[in-house]
């Protein structure tokens, strides 16, 4: 990955951003400039499958079709927050700080509790992301 932020998406995130047709390629870009990669994990994918949010999907640059990877036996249980905070702690191993995408509060008090380093990215006013 080099030098670029992890930027991962959680699934309020998406359904949000996409009823308030935000342009989250665009939002992200003014944030971080170009430097980051979006994240988008297989159970955040499955969550807004069995939610019906093709809308938020396609807002992802997700199509229909699309397998998501990593989606093991014993990891289609896992949910997306889990997974989420998994990988949080991965970037963290890793030495990096990766950029948060929720409207969760539950995500965002397991994360502290954690005690897990990451910055968070959420929608505020119309159509625009902020770091907060």
């Amino acid at each position: 990955m080099g030098d670029s932020l992890s930027v991962i998406i959680d699934t309020n995130f998406a359904i949000f951003a996409s009823e308030m047709r935000v342009d989250i390629g665009m939002e992200l870009r003014r944030l971080f400039g170009t430097s980051y990669e979006l994240v988008i994990l297989p159970e955040v994918i499955r969550e807004l499958r069995r939610l019906k949010r093709r809308v938020s999907l396609k807002l992802l640059g997700v199509s229909n079709e699309y397998n998501a990877p990593g989606s093991s036996p014993e990891e289609a249980g896992r949910s997306a927050d889990d997974a989420i905070i998994e990988k949080v702690c991965e970037e963290n191993g890793r030495g990096c700080t990766p950029v948060v995408c929720t409207m969760d509060a539950m995500l965002k008090k397991r994360l502290k509790e954690n005690k897990l380093r990451f910055l968070l990215v959420v929608v505020r006013g119309k159509a625009q992301l902020s770091l907060v």
